[in-house]
């Protein structure tokens, strides 16, 4: 009794290891990391999440919003967060990865506002789902509540993982790869 006790405890508990990281701000739900003492000058701080980046999102052509030296803005597409109607489309999320750099300090943002379908047979703010919304209507958005609690969960873990791998990417040295 006191071992199926302890794995419904720990079960419970990591199901909500997310739940506390997020905010709901204009719309949009945003996971935030500030990193102190970083180490680095503002371009050298640049550089690095810039490399970073460009591997995450592989195209930066395409989702390269803002580049200047204090500031970057990427936007992405978060895939399979969720699958509807028997597994028969996916539900994705648009992305945007915000990061503010200052002398010896950092900011990363990533920050989700539509969800959509793999076909983009539909779009939703995702303010008008649940969790958030507890007036989530199943028949307006064409989502069950289920299935936008589990979305949501992967989208705020899914976001979470990224601004972390982000903040250690800063420890990684670049790799130089000129003497070959």
């Amino acid at each position: 009794m006191r071992r199926l006790l302890l794995v419904l405890l720990c079960f419970v508990g990591v199901a909500t290891t997310y739940a506390q990281d997020y905010k709901v701000r204009n719309g949009d739900v945003m996971v935030e990391r500030i990193i102190e003492n970083t180490g680095m000058s503002v371009q050298q701080a640049h550089d690095k999440m810039m490399a970073m980046l460009v591997n995450v999102f592989n195209n930066s052509n395409k989702t390269l919003r803002l580049d200047q030296p204090d500031h970057i803005i990427y936007k992405g597409i978060m895939p399979d967060l969720a699958y509807q109607g028997m597994g028969s489309f996916s539900l994705l999320a648009d992305i945007y990865v915000d990061v503010a750099i200052k002398e010896n300090r950092m900011r990363i943002q990533v920050y989700a506002d539509n969800i959509f379908d793999n076909g983009r047979n539909f779009s939703y703010n995702i303010t008008e789902l649940a969790p958030i919304n507890e007036a989530h209507d199943n028949w307006r958005c064409s989502i069950t509540k289920k299935t936008a609690n589990v979305m949501f969960n992967n989208l705020i873990a899914k976001m979470y993982n990224l601004a972390i791998s982000l903040e250690k990417s800063l420890a990684q040295p670049l790799k130089n790869d000129d003497n070959w």
